[in-house]
C-alpha cells in the first residue's frame, strides 16, 4: 500500500510541475541582450529640459545622464518646435505629451531654434 501512496504522490508532483510550466495566464516578455530600454522609461529633470532653451548646457549637466537621456534631452529641442519625428521611439515618447504638436520638417523646426538651442543641440550631440 505504501508503494501506491508514493506513486500517487509522485504523479501529483509531476502533474503540479507540468501545470506550472504550462501556465500561460500571464505572458512574460523575454528580452535579449541586444534590446535597449525604450525612451518612455527614461526620465529627465524638467528644469534641465527647460534650460535647453534658456542657457548653455554644461558638462556637469550631462555627466549624470545616460546616453538615452542625452538623446531625449537633445530631441526635446526639436519637439518644442513641432518636429515630426521619423524615429519611432522619439515619436512614441513625445506623442504622450499634450504640448507636442508634430507639424514641421526637421529644417522647419531647426529654423525656429534660438541661439541657445542651436548651441545646446550641437553640444549635447557631441557628448552622446
Amino acid at each position: 500500500m505504501k508503494k501506491i501512496k508514493f506513486a500517487s504522490l509522485s504523479l501529483l508532483s509531476v502533474l503540479a510541475v507540468a501545470w506550472v510550466a504550462c501556465d500561460n495566464s500571464t505572458p512574460k516578455k523575454v528580452t535579449t541582450p541586444t534590446e535597449t530600454a525604450a525612451p518612455a522609461v527614461e526620465t529627465l529633470d524638467s528644469t534641465l529640459v527647460e534650460a535647453t532653451a534658456t542657457r548653455q548646457i554644461t558638462d556637469g549637466d550631462l555627466e549624470p545622464l545616460t546616453k538615452t537621456q542625452k538623446k531625449l534631452l537633445r530631441n526635446y529641442i526639436f519637439a518644442r518646435h513641432g518636429y515630426k519625428f521619423v524615429d519611432r521611439d522619439m515619436k512614441d515618447y513625445f506623442s504622450r505629451f499634450d504640448w507636442y504638436k508634430p507639424e514641421h520638417t526637421q529644417a522647419e523646426a531647426r529654423a525656429e531654434f534660438n541661439e541657445v538651442e542651436k548651441y545646446n543641440f550641437q553640444f549635447i550631440l557631441s557628448k552622446e
